[in-house]
């Protein structure tokens, strides 16, 4: 008879218990549905998308042909040319860096041809990206580099290419013509005629008698003394 009336009192705590722990938490859930969602850390980290023109995606996609890992000084010129679009003010450095990002991974997801081995891929995306509009010539080393033929090679670029947006401009449009600059030809080949050396005119300046040998030399005009007249007189 005591056994089961310690029984029975212990049934009775573990229910009381069971029903302040139930109690509780139904306490604690109605808190916490009063409160607001916490935000994803990584979501506040990560910088917010905007939408650039068409021209920028222009200027980043010519960017992005020309090298696919810019310096800091290419990115802050980058950016400076961005935000001179119109409604790119608020465009900052960690959106340009998060476009390359895409754009690199973009690149890495090209076509992959069955005649290209899987070991060869990776250097005919490097040769790719160094050179994004290659010649035929320059297509043909690539397949010889990588022991293939020309037209899978030509398959691949041309695929490749689609992935990015057409220009018809091009960063190299910004540089400075060379080509109209003067030559060292064409500089030591003027029209001007060439000064005299100063040391010959000065020479031509000189008296008459510094030139003259001493055999031109003229002889004297002067007329004889009287003496010298005396003298040849007596002598006769």
């Amino acid at each position: 008879m005591g056994t089961n009336t310690n029984n029975l009192q212990r049934s009775t705590i573990l229910l009381q218990w069971k029903q302040t722990l139930l109690r509780h938490s139904y306490k604690f859930l109605a808190q916490q549905s009063e409160l607001p969602l916490p935000l994803n850390d990584d979501s506040a980290k990560r910088p917010r998308r905007l939408r650039i023109p068409k021209k920028g995606v222009e200027i980043l996609n010519n960017a992005f042909k020309q090298v696919q890992d810019p310096t800091p000084i290419q990115k802050q010129n980058l950016l400076e040319q961005i935000k001179a679009l119109p409604k790119c003010d608020q465009y900052q450095m960690k959106n340009l860096e998060s476009w390359f990002r895409n754009a690199k991974r973009r690149s890495q997801s090209l076509p992959i041809s069955p005649s290209i081995k899987p070991s060869k891929l990776k250097t005919l995306r490097t040769l790719f990206g160094s050179t994004p509009d290659p010649t035929e010539k320059v297509m043909s080393v690539w397949a010889t580099l990588l022991g293939t033929e020309l037209e899978v090679v030509e398959a691949w670029v041309s695929a490749a290419q689609d992935q990015f947006e057409p220009s018809h401009q091009s960063m190299s449009a910004h540089a400075p013509d060379f080509a109209h600059l003067p030559t060292p030809l064409s500089i030591h080949t003027s029209s001007r005629s060439p000064s005299p050396p100063a040391k010959r005119r000065k020479l031509s300046n000189e008296a008459p008698a510094r030139l003259l040998s001493p055999v031109s030399v003229p002889k004297s005009t002067r007329s004889p003394s009287p003496m010298m007249s005396r003298r040849a007189a007596i002598q006769q």
